[in-house]
């Protein structure tokens, strides 16, 4: 895929993540592009916000190709059954070759077992393994940091699934790093092979939680 150079080059379909100051993140995906407005669907609760004149940071993930980020401004709204907003072209478009990482400060379950890669077959086939309950302290599309009353080997993988927005999502992390507090246990875990979609849930809820 070619690179983008201005916000007329964007498909319809993608997936842009904005932030105005004194909201925070929301979520636009692109409905029509032309020679001079681009023309996004947004949730009602930013559609009643935004006004005319408005300036966006935006932001945009290819798959596989680079991130991309950019300043734009509002043109206008269109408020029926779905809610859109109509925003100005610009051709200042800043290419990252990796995408943001971007973390928060979370609180969810999860549930969780832990297995050595040379006993992974034992443990993901037989009823031998242990179920965990620990708490997601910081999370990001990519890592988590997991505290739980448990204290694995640091070479271990974990396995287990937790809930954002009402969706299970089944995870398999590698645990990086453990680092002990008294009774507490600090995991520092990467994310293995996560789907798109999975990832984009992750993405979805750490940009909801940065509403202002």
């Amino acid at each position: 895929m070619k690179k983008i150079n201005s916000t007329r080059e964007i498909k319809e379909n993608t997936l842009i993540r904005v932030y105005k100051k004194g909201f925070g993140y929301s979520l636009l995906t692109t409905v029509e592009n032309t020679e001079f407005i681009l023309i996004c669907r947004c949730d009602r609760l930013f559609a009643d916000v935004i006004q005319k004149g408005d300036t966006l940071e935006c932001y945009l993930w290819l798959h596989q190709v680079s991130s991309y980020e950019f300043t734009t401004s509002v043109v206008g709204t269109m408020v029926n059954d779905i809610p859109l907003v109509i925003l100005s072209h610009t051709d200042n478009v800043i290419r990252n070759p990796e995408r943001r990482c971007l973390k928060a400060e979370v609180d969810i379950p999860l549930t969780f077992f832990t297995f050595s890669v040379e006993d992974s077959e034992k443990n993901f086939y037989t009823e031998e393994t242990t179920l965990t309950n620990g708490t997601i302290r910081e999370l990001s599309d990519r890592k988590a940091i997991i505290t739980c009353d448990f204290d694995p080997a640091q070479d271990y993988m974990l396995k287990g699934h937790m809930i954002l927005d009402e969706t299970r999502i089944d995870i398999i992390c590698k645990i990086e790093s453990v680092q002990r507090d008294n009774n507490t246990t600090k995991l520092i875990v990467s994310f293995v092979g996560l789907n798109d979609d999975e990832r984009n849930l992750i993405m979805n809820y750490v940009f909801s939680t940065y509403r202002e």
